[in-house]
């Protein structure tokens, strides 16, 4: 056979065709279904929000009057998001601080914040209620309760009806879960939010209860607060440690609580502990767990109306014994007393 004569000059292979091909599919539109409308390109998915203007789209709960009134907050916005030309500095928001805080107070006793705003009698039965949570974000109550430190007697004349922001709630309840009724909250109220030209009202001391939820949805209703003030009693939570030194709870054992927290009485001056200690060193599977086992910080007692001996905290439960498991053991035994 006779092959056909190759130029060195011309190249085997021509690849115009591929690019061709190529540039066509490029500039070919996408893949459409018969009859489907043109989609116009929207504007993008992420536009830079300005720190200032809505501070929970950053951190989730923060509000305008979180940085007005809590110098770290202002902080630690001005550290992570620096402010733009047209926005006003952080520092001079610390400087506007209100002298009537009582911040540091609150932290140095364990006392968290929360503002409130006052509510009118037209704002009383369901629509009112309804209309509060769903087109303002706040949740309606009551503060109620007698004061013996500013001389409130508890009287119905004392009430007051109140609503709180939503975002207060939940950022409370995300910390706390089903402690959030232990804990103990200045109250602040204001007449109005602060970049509307707010004042304080009136500052006091607040437990939460009666607290209401949405029968599905997991929203809160309505919460009353009950005035708090030192010697007063409130439920304090109930925190196990020493888990290593019981052989039972090292096998995978666990205490079935009946009551998770106790009431207990906290002086004047003494911060308000996170928790009371509970010692679980030696129980065993079967044992009943009782007041004698907790630990009291100085300052804090069991409330008069709780009966230290009939008190029951729970009972240890555990998988049954292995019988290789007892063997080991007590051959170990054996052998360190041989």
């Amino acid at each position: 056979r006779i092959l056909p004569s190759i130029s060195s000059s011309e190249p085997l292979l021509s690849f115009s065709h591929s690019f061709s091909t190529q540039s066509q599919s490029a500039n070919r539109a996408p893949y459409r279904r018969k009859g489907a409308p043109l989609k116009k390109p929207g504007p993008p998915r992420w536009t830079p929000i300005p720190a200032l203007e809505n501070p929970g789209l950053r951190v989730q709960g923060v509000t305008h009057d979180d940085i007005l009134t809590n110098p770290k907050i202002a902080a630690f916005y001005a550290a992570n998001f620096p402010p733009e030309d047209d926005e006003p500095y952080y520092e001079d928001y610390i400087e506007e601080e209100d002298p009537n805080f009582v911040m540091d107070d609150a932290r140095k006793y364990n006392i968290r914040e929360m503002s409130c705003y006052p509510r009118e009698d037209r704002h009383r039965g369901t629509h009112a209620s309804n209309w509060l949570r769903e087109t303002q974000g706040l949740i309606p109550g009551i503060v109620y309760g007698r004061d013996d430190a500013r001389g409130i007697t508890g009287a119905s004349s004392d009430s007051r009806l109140i609503s709180t922001p939503f975002n207060q709630f939940q950022r409370e309840r995300d910390l706390y879960c089903i402690y959030f009724k232990c804990r103990v909250y200045n109250l602040t109220t204001y007449t109005a939010k602060l970049e509307n030209g707010g004042e304080i009202v009136d500052v006091q001391r607040v437990v939460p209860v009666e607290l209401q939820m949405h029968p599905i949805v997991n929203k809160v209703y309505s919460c009353n607060f009950l005035r708090y003030y030192p010697g007063k009693p409130i439920p304090i939570p109930i925190v196990e440690i020493n888990q290593e030194e019981s052989l039972t709870m090292k096998r995978g054992g666990f205490i079935a609580p009946i009551n998770r927290t106790i009431r207990c009485v906290v002086e004047e001056g003494v911060a308000i502990p996170e928790g009371l200690e509970l010692d679980c060193t030696g129980l065993m599977n079967g044992d009943v767990v009782r007041a004698d086992r907790l630990i009291f910080p100085e300052g804090v007692k069991v409330a008069e109306d709780v009966d230290v001996r009939t008190f029951l905290h729970g009972s240890v439960y555990g998988r049954r014994s292995d019988p290789k498991e007892n063997k080991e053991v007590g051959g170990v035994e054996g052998a360190k007393e041989e």
